[in-house]
């Protein structure tokens, strides 16, 4: 039997470092996203200490994280008069994380971690369910999982590209504008997806909404120890007839389009925060033209370390919808890819990517 069984939930608190009651915090970037799905991201760590170990590690880990980053124990609230939306302490001792440790069953980690085709509830069980259908509304929950490590047939797809294919690939970009190994990849899968979706070469837009970092592009610039949203939606947009063209000038066009979208993002990333909301599907534009990319190689996910040595086996992010594509780094030099899109598209996706392989 294939399962997930939860042994335990714990509420973990926090203890303010000056014992104070938190002031609201106010939300900035993260008010634009408050309408999407809880993000997922699911990190896989192969390990041969003892599980309830290292179950109770993280969780005083999370405890001490909780008070000094403590907006991560409060609740998403809309403010009386206003409906402005912040995250509120009760003080009542209510605050603070759901905290799961689970079991999984009937499950082979080794194909968990290597099979580059898989279901989504291969990996959906793994990660919490965040409740966030009414204010107010938990921030985060966590949840541990352990593998006995029995059997379990896998079947959407991800795939990492070398340095050296990532290069090449940059090197089909115009003399003048060589793109970046972000942009260079984000082109290459939007191509795939409009051709796996079959649509006309007419000239109607096909949009690629994309995430872009401003950590490092604010003036001035915020500090290391940041610790918030900064991530900013920017849409590239080009028309079917551009994206189906023959050759290499498809990818130029896709390449250029992802660089007007960023250049235009990035220029005052903070000029239209206080007003903006993010548009899904971006005004104007059918949904079934939309592609989007969740994440980015800046985000470095394939670096954490909880303390024990090693470096996640695999990292997934399951709140992709059936357009996404996610872009992470992986080994030096390195970006996986992972797709999610409709079983029925799947193989008509793979096999435009074989026909694009550098």
């Amino acid at each position: 039997m294939r399962e997930v069984r939860v042994l335990k939930v714990t509420r973990v608190s926090f203890s303010p470092l000056d014992g104070a009651r938190p002031e609201p915090v106010k939300l900035s970037f993260d008010v634009q996203w408050i309408r999407f799905p809880p993000l997922q991201t699911l990190l896989l760590f192969s390990t041969d200490r003892p599980i309830p170990t290292l179950v109770e590690e993280l969780r005083e880990s999370l405890s001490r994280t909780l008070s000094r980053y403590y907006a991560l124990a409060g609740k998403f609230t809309a403010v009386d008069g206003t409906g402005d939306l912040v995250i509120s302490f009760s003080g009542d001792g209510d605050d603070g994380v759901d905290f799961l440790w689970a079991e999984a069953e009937g499950i082979d980690f080794q194909r968990l971690t290597d099979d580059p085709h898989n279901e989504t509830e291969a990996f959906s069980a793994r990660v919490p369910i965040l409740d966030v259908n009414q204010l107010p509304a938990p921030v985060i929950s966590a949840q541990v999982t352990g593998f006995p490590g029995r059997v379990w047939q896998l079947g959407s797809l991800f795939t990492t590209w070398r340095a050296m294919s990532i290069a090449s690939l940059k090197n089909r970009g115009t003399a003048t504008h060589r793109p970046s190994a972000f942009a260079a990849l984000a082109a290459h899968i939007w191509l795939s997806v409009v051709r796996a979706k079959g649509i006309p070469s007419d000239d109607l837009i096909c949009p690629l909404l994309f995430p872009v970092d401003c950590r490092r592009r604010l003036d001035p610039l915020v500090e290391d120890g940041y610790f918030g949203n900064c991530v900013k939606p920017c849409v590239a947009v080009a028309k079917a007839s551009e994206l189906l063209a023959d050759g290499d000038e498809a990818f130029k066009a896709a390449c250029a389009a992802v660089r007007r979208a960023f250049q235009e993002g990035t220029r005052e990333p903070l000029s239209d925060l206080e007003h903006s909301t993010i548009k899904f599907p971006p005004t104007g534009f059918p949904i079934e033209r939309l592609a989007n990319v969740s994440g980015s190689p800046r985000f470095r996910m394939y670096d954490a370390d909880f303390g024990w040595g090693g470096r996640p086996r695999r990292v997934e992010l399951l709140s992709m919808n059936g357009n996404g594509k996610k872009a992470g780094r992986d080994e030096e030099g390195g970006v996986q890819l992972s797709v999610s899109i409709s079983r029925l598209r799947m193989d008509a996706f793979s096999s435009s990517m074989d026909g694009l392989q550098v």
